[in-house]
């Protein structure tokens, strides 16, 4: 990431750090302020700021002559990427940044190991149907390959917003066991916010009323039967956190929970069974509470489910599953035995102990490689493919200093977390992508979150 204030400044020195090391990328992503349009339009008195960009983006990139491979991005409010000067994660907010004026690019050219990666861009609402049929025909057997997705959009009407949201729902459906993170684009100024696409041997576009897509399939595995090699992991910082401790449902009912006992740090029930609204009106201080359900003991925030709760006469409650999940309406998920925890809204210092905390887990879970998302090779033990090389991150605009009370928090989270990495790139967005819960390849629409894209094999 630079943030020198001249845009063809920046965006060289971001390709020249980008290629001090000879390689041959495959997958690219840019993140821009629209800080360079602004100063390009005022100071150059322009009309045209945004074709400007592009002219001087491609003149570097004819200069550095990369191969042709498919590069997305977008604008943002905030840009995430590793400091040139520094080396350190930086997370540059336009409205906190008073003497950089939010000037920042960020550059990620990689080769993923294994991976066949395909660019797409959606400019009408009535090519999403086509595109999707495309993103079908590029991934033969999806059943046999890893999948996974980037997606970007800025869209202005409701029907393209509407269009996206099933696209992202189609994604699910189409490629069950594929990860889609991304997130919405987001500017200081709503008039320069767009998407960014390339395709391999073009020129750079930046769309205003459009949606980018970077899809990336493994090689089907030589033997029959055989898991493919994973290509990302994701993970999602939420904006509520853990309160108190975990339950067990003891009395189900169809939809309705009439009872949960607390369970201890072996596992076991203690003290009597209680109703949940008194639990929750207990560590909320109010009813209007929310409870989250896992597979196993002591959740984390990242790996609860959201559990629609609504309260019924006696104390009593009715639960069930958010549609994003698939699973509305199944009154069958409530079992005897389940493990529930109580989940409030966080403020700046426990969102900050919970990304942190989500951040070691996920390396946790990945050292472990079990029960990490589907298609997780079991006992892979070659260094390229067990140790995390880079992230993208997305991070909701109303996260970062205003949130924390200061500055590179979530950036700073995955750094600790892997201090072997080789760098982070994002951008704060309008809204989230990703999955609906650690380890799940449910995707859906996010607030308030940090959508980390975690790249091993890199």
């Amino acid at each position: 990431m630079s943030r020198n204030k001249d845009l063809e400044t920046a965006f060289e020195q971001a390709m020249k750090e980008c290629t001090r090391h000879p390689f041959r990328p495959n997958v690219g992503y840019l993140f821009i302020s629209d800080f360079y349009f602004r100063q390009i339009e005022e100071e150059d008195e322009s009309e045209t700021p945004v074709e400007d960009c592009e002219e001087i983006l491609h003149k570097v990139l004819k200069k550095y002559k990369i191969p042709q491979i498919p590069i997305i991005g977008c604008t943002g409010s905030g840009i995430i990427g590793q400091d040139i000067a520094t080396g350190k994660p930086m997370e540059i907010e336009a409205f906190e940044d008073e003497e950089g004026g939010g000037a920042a690019i960020s550059l990620v050219l990689a080769h993923v190991q294994g991976a066949d990666v395909h660019g797409f861009v959606i400019t009408k609402d009535s090519e999403f149907k086509e595109a999707l049929q495309q993103l079908s025909a590029a991934v033969p057997d999806p059943e046999r390959r890893s999948v996974r997705a980037v997606l970007l959009s800025n869209i202005v009407t409701r029907k393209g917003q509407a269009l996206l949201q099933n696209t992202i729902t189609d994604l699910g459906k189409r490629f069950p066991s594929a990860e889609v993170t991304g997130g919405l684009a987001s500017s200081a100024s709503d008039v320069f916010s767009r998407v960014f696409f390339m395709a391999p041997g073009g020129k750079p576009k930046f769309v205003q009323d459009g949606t980018v897509i970077s899809l990336m399939s493994s090689a089907a595995p030589s033997k029959e039967g055989a898991e493919p090699l994973p290509l990302t992991h994701a993970s999602v910082a939420r904006n509520v956190s853990p309160k108190g401790p975990v339950f067990r449902l003891t009395e189900v009912e169809g939809d309705v929970v009439k009872g949960l006992t607390e369970v201890d740090e072996a596992g076991e029930l203690r003290g009597a069974q209680r109703p949940v609204l008194s639990v929750l009106m207990e560590l909320c201080d109010t009813g209007g509470g929310r409870l989250g359900f896992a597979d196993h003991p002591n959740p984390n925030s990242s790996e609860l489910h959201v559990l629609h709760v609504k309260a019924i006469m006696g104390g009593h409650c009715k639960m069930s599953i958010p549609e994003s999940l698939g699973k509305a309406g199944n009154k069958s998920f409530l079992k005897e035995g389940m493990t529930v925890r109580c989940m409030v809204d966080s403020d700046g210092e426990d969102m900050e102990r919970d990304v942190v905390e989500q951040m070691e887990w996920t390396k946790q879970r990945l050292a472990r490689l079990d029960g990490f998302g589907n298609h997780v090779v079991q006992g892979v033990v070659a260094d390229s493919w067990t140790t995390t090389r880079g992230a993208l991150l997305f991070t909701c605009s109303g996260r970062g200093k205003g949130m924390y009370g200061r500055s590179h928090v979530d950036s700073e989270a995955f750094a600790k977390a892997f201090p072997e990495a080789r760098g982070i790139a994002g951008f704060f967005c309008n809204g989230e992508i990703g999955p609906s819960h650690l380890g799940s390849t449910a995707i859906q629409m996010h607030g308030f979150t940090s959508v980390y894209t975690l790249y091993e094999g890199v």
